[in-house]
């Protein structure tokens, strides 16, 4: 049986980028622990900490912690027989967030709330002792059997009153990192709010707020908003939105100061009030994308191009010709040969390069690269080339062409002289060919295999098919879609409240939404009225294989939040109407059968 000191192993429980952690049986109080062993080479890297250092500051920043939220750390040992630095840790049974989010990517709202509001506390007792995580991720959130959730992994924490800590490289893992954490600057206690609002976004919607590969994910931290919560998932109550938006600012001023302020925030939501929160920094300064790398110059400096002798210039071009070469679909005679490259341009030193960014302007404008002037060269020779190559073969007889068999890419110098009035003999020649050729019935031409010579059509044939207009191609029948079906119901919504939204969703598809506007009751003879009132009736179309539909009346203040869902088959058929009467504390919802005219 494996052992380190006096703990005997049982199993292993899992790897790490560091490490890897056993179960492990203590025999002298008897008892269950989890050992953690440093398995990497210890040797520091570029002048930073060695392995062993980063691995024992886990020991000294989480062994300082006693939180029920927290990882209890229990001892730090080097065992001399296999020189090999090991924690002691408690033995949690449960799985990591990690695994959960495998097998059920997007948490009940409930669930996620409270996961997420035992995160915070446990964070709130860290950084009040000066210990920032730096290193939030799902893979080191544990859940035990009984829904408590615990931090672990404090293996690159940063101990506040230490000083800050010296780092070569960007340390934790990219795609739940803060902005300041991927630009390399200093680090607080709201790197981990950051963090943690990654993770709160992931179990509420079921996906990253910033997504990609690596390069693509630190960008995004960095530059790109992330989309409200609402958005992709509309069952979350709006006032989420702002909850999670604030632990993503880009700027850390506006994020939560602590997570105290945090976790108020988050009860208000739980009780269905506004974050209080929101009156001091509202949401619209929240998805500003304020850049947190500020760029004050070019990164590399660029140098000034080195002005060359320009050659002699060939004699100008008249002014009809076209400054760019026509297309043409085969090659056409050999040109010109290709210019000859100028040699690349001395890159000035810093010094060099800054004393002629400074210096003043030439009053004369500076003579011309002589790149720019082969180019011109080129272009002149080859329209010269094209053009007599083109006349070239628009003086030769050629075969009539059918439009409705050629492809519909030509030359353009083909169309153009096309353009130009043909002979008599060839004009007559190509309606001729025209008149030969039949379209198919799909108003596609039809290849047809290769015959002598037809008679030659008499003077009287070519006048009657004169006369006759030419044939139109047909355009092609556009393609038709698979109809979706569809039914169409009525909705029937009474409320009273001032103001709020209707969403009508299958699944999580938005089938129909709109405002709900209320009027101030009248009372007695008009005055004195208390309350609001109002009424909707709407037809609305819906999938017709909706087997559930789910209802939803929010208001924006947060005083109005009820769902219901209700079966998308009514309990008879000519059961068309969805009735839904909601309240502040409740939703009503059912089918019925319309109101017959005149009742």
């Amino acid at each position: 049986m494996k052992k380190f000191g006096r703990y005997e192993v049982i199993e292993e429980l899992g790897r790490g980028a560091m490490g890897v952690v056993y179960k492990a049986s203590d025999p002298t109080i008897g008892r269950m622990v989890a050992i953690k062993v440093l398995t990497v080479d210890d040797k520091p890297e570029d002048g930073g900490p060695s392995s062993r250092e980063i691995f024992l500051r886990e020991a000294r920043a989480a062994g300082r912690l006693s939180h029920p939220g927290i990882v209890t750390i229990h001892d730090a040992l080097e065992d001399p027989a296999t020189n090999s630095s090991y924690i002691v840790m408690e033995y949690i049974p449960g799985k990591t967030l990690e695994k959960i989010l495998l097998s059920t990517p997007k948490l009940d709202p409930e669930k996620a709330l409270d996961i997420i509001r035992q995160m915070a506390e446990a964070l709130e007792y860290a950084h009040r002792n000066l210990i920032i995580h730096r290193d939030l991720k799902p893979a080191n959130i544990i859940l035990t059997e009984d829904g408590r959730a615990k931090i672990t992994d404090f293996g690159i924490a940063k101990i506040a009153a230490q000083g800050a800590m010296r780092t070569v490289a960007i340390m934790g893992t990219p795609s739940y990192m803060s902005p300041e954490q991927v630009t390399g600057g200093e680090i607080d206690t709201r790197a981990d709010l950051f963090s943690m609002g990654i993770l709160f976004y992931l179990m509420l919607v079921g996906e990253r707020p910033f997504a990609g590969d690596t390069a693509a994910v630190m960008f995004k931290i960095v530059y790109e908003d992330p989309i409200q919560p609402t958005k992709v998932n509309p069952l979350l109550p709006p006032s989420l939105d702002y909850v999670v938006l604030r632990c993503l600012a880009k700027d850390r001023a506006k994020r939560y100061s602590s997570a105290r302020e945090f976790l108020d925030d988050l009860d208000d939501v739980r009780h269905g009030r506004q974050p209080r929160s929101q009156a001091r920094v509202p949401l619209s300064e929240l998805q500003t994308a304020d850049r947190t790398m500020a760029a004050t110059g070019p990164l590399l400096p660029i140098p000034p191009t080195t002005p060359a002798p320009a050659p002699p210039s060939p004699p100008a071009a008249p002014a009809s010709a076209a400054p760019i070469a026509p297309v043409v679909t085969g090659p056409p005679p050999a040109i010109a040969a290709a210019a000859p490259t100028p040699a690349p341009a001395t890159v000035p030193s810093t010094a060099k390069t800054a004393a002629l960014h400074d210096a003043a302007p030439p009053t004369a404008p500076p003579p011309k690269s002589s790149r720019g002037v082969w180019v011109a060269v080129a272009i002149v020779v080859a329209a010269i080339a094209v053009g007599i190559w083109v006349s070239h073969r628009s003086g030769t007889p050629s075969t009539p062409v059918n439009p409705l068999t050629t492809p519909a890419t030509v030359p353009a110098a083909a169309s153009e002289s096309a353009s130009s009035p043909a002979p008599a003999e060839e004009e007559k020649s190509a309606k001729t060919s025209t008149a030969l050729s039949s379209p198919s019935a799909s108003g596609r031409s039809e290849s047809r295999p290769t015959s002598p010579a037809p008679k030659p059509a008499t003077p009287e044939e070519i006048e009657s098919h004169e006369a006759q207009p030419p044939p139109a191609a047909s355009a092609p029948a556009p393609a038709t879609l698979a109809a979706v079906p569809t039914r169409l119901i009525t909705l029937d919504c009474k409320y009273e409240f001032e103001s709020a939204t209707l969403v009508l969703l299958h699944g999580e598809n938005r089938v129909y939404e709109t405002k709900l506007v209320g009027k101030k009751k009248r009372g007695f003879i008009g005055i004195g009225g208390k309350g609001f009132a109002g009424e909707l009736s709407e037809a609305v179309t819906i999938p017709g294989d909706a087997k559930e539909l789910t209802v939803r009346v929010y208001s924006a203040d947060g005083s109005v939040n009820v769902l219901h869902r209700i079966s998308g088959n009514p309990p008879s058929p000519d059961a068309t109407v969805l009735e839904i009467l909601p309240t502040r504390q409740q939703l009503n919802v059912k089918w019925k059968k319309p109101q017959a005219p005149g009742k």
